[in-house]
């Protein structure tokens, strides 16, 4: 793809519901990390504790920042379309409340997307907070473009290899034209959306991690009371992804059937399965995931 000398514009978009002390630290991670063209949209539904981020707020120096709010309460996954649908930057980078961008990831966004003008999101790993440990998740990545195609195969492979919305950064025009997130399927409306983009252009994957993400408290992701409607919605979007996939049908389906089960072992085992045990559990799942950089 062709260079760019121009600098694109970048908005850090923040649909948020009660976030508290959580989203205040998710503001501080962006200190000194702005700069010319980087502007903050925080879309507040209607919380109760916006106290202790508001506050925050005059830590940003530098930092053009709106607050707005819908015109009524919203759900989850709307409240992502209407806070996505108000941004005017060239790059949409969103983070949710609590995730925290990694220092120096916003200059590498912005220089990716001046270098690769024709890209339709960028992405890198997350680093995971637990309460014993810090560390990168994520299916192995090469680094550089990725086609559509090879978003499927990958996919296949590893799942939701991009990942948490809080690790993407879209190129501005396409995400308007790939909304919305579907609210219909709560757990893979991001996933879908992703498809939707590098059916447009490829996506860009960066060598580095872009955000935190803090399990140290409890999160909507990790409630066990939605991870059984969770991994049924994978497995169905995973079975969609299928058919458009070269190879066996049949091949497809045993490889789901074991990501899915190591999967449910994983989700659900995080309160129930020791730590050892849990790790021997990791092991195999990487076993049976085919290495990305090996393709």
């Amino acid at each position: 793809m062709n260079g760019s000398n121009t600098t694109p514009s970048l908005e850090v978009v923040c649909p948020i519901r009660n976030g508290g002390m959580h989203f205040a630290a998710t503001l501080r991670s962006l200190r000194g990390q702005g700069g010319d063209g980087c502007s903050l949209l925080i879309s507040d539904n209607f919380s109760s504790d916006g106290k202790p981020w508001r506050d925050t707020l005059v830590e940003l120096a530098g930092w053009q920042v709106r607050v707005i709010q819908p015109p009524r309460e919203l759900g989850r996954v709307e409240h992502w379309n209407w806070a996505c649908e108000q941004s005017t930057g060239t790059i949409v980078k969103l983070i949710m409340s609590g995730d925290q961008i990694n220092p120096d990831s916003l200059r590498a966004l912005r220089e990716t997307f001046a270098s690769h003008p024709g890209i339709s999101l960028a992405f890198g790993q997350n680093r995971i907070r637990e309460t014993d440990k810090e560390f990168v998740a994520g299916a192995p990545h090469a680094g550089g473009e990725i086609t559509h195609p090879e978003f499927i195969a990958l996919s296949l492979q590893h799942f939701n290899f991009i990942g948490t919305l809080s690790a993407v950064a879209f190129r501005g025009d396409v995400l308007r034209t790939a909304l919305p997130f579907h609210a219909e399927y709560a757990w893979t409306a991001d996933w879908r959306l992703y498809s939707r983009c590098l059916k447009t252009a490829p996506a860009w994957c960066l060598p580095q991690p872009v955000c935190l993400l803090d399990r140290t408290f409890a999160r909507l992701s990790s409630s066990r009371k939605i991870i059984g409607g969770s991994l049924r919605e994978e497995w169905r979007y995973l079975a969609e992804l299928a058919q458009e996939a070269p190879g066996s049908q049949l091949s497809h389906f045993l490889h789901r059937a074991k990501m899915v089960g190591f999967q449910c072992c994983v989700k659900y085992g995080r309160a129930v399965i020791p730590h050892p045990l849990r790790k021997i559990l990791g092991a195999c799942y990487r076993a049976i995931a085919p290495d990305r950089s090996a393709g």
